[in-house]
């Protein structure tokens, strides 16, 4: 929600549904100069996590795991009926959402949209490298985009709208970068001797 100086909070919960945090984000940069804080004396809880839209995990969901709100609310709003967005804050805390989630409900799917940069691309690779990830998708970016500065699926969102985000979406998820093909990479970057 949106409270009356226009700054947006958003709660985190655990994986039982208990309230842990809050975060604020900003309208304005205030005079420190930080846009986004947790609430005072409590920080990020490891593992605690925002869900875009219905509160409760089941059986059988098909989550899509992002960093940070813009990109969660950016990926709910194209293909929100199709999974369930939960929003993990940053990169350093996926693994433990993750792995929360897949002790808590076992027939769950976990892929992470991650943000294409060296901390998303490693965190998402160690989620699916210890199995509390089923695989990752990456945005689709230019070498513009990403000397712009641009990482992230919002980042696609602002840049070509709704729809074309929801096909990139859609066709990335037709081919998720998986654990197996991760060793494809790996053994192919380092070929063994014979």
């Amino acid at each position: 929600r949106v409270n009356r100086y226009n700054t947006l909070l958003i709660d985190f919960q655990d994986v039982e549904g208990n309230f842990k945090t809050y975060q604020r984000i900003f309208a304005k940069i205030p005079k420190d100069g930080e846009r986004k804080k947790f609430a005072t004396g409590k920080g990020l809880v490891a593992g605690a996590f925002h869900i875009m839209g219905d509160r409760t995990l089941s059986n059988g969901d098909n989550i899509l795991l992002c960093e940070g709100y813009a990109t969660s609310a950016s990926v709910y709003e194209c293909i929100g009926g199709k999974y369930r967005v939960i929003m993990g804050v940053d990169s350093g805390n996926l693994f433990e959402v993750a792995k929360a989630i897949k002790l808590k409900i076992q027939n769950i799917k976990i892929i992470i949209a991650a943000d294409f940069d060296d901390a998303g691309i490693k965190a998402a690779k160690a989620c699916c490298e210890a199995g509390v990830a089923d695989s990752y998708i990456l945005p689709p970016l230019s070498e513009a985009d990403k000397q712009a500065k641009r990482t992230d699926w919002n980042d696609v969102y602002i840049t070509v709208g709704a729809d074309a985000t929801r096909a990139a979406l859609l066709k990335a998820l037709e081919n998720p970068i998986t654990p197996a093909k991760l060793n494809e990479q790996r053994d192919y970057d380092n070929p063994q001797p014979n």
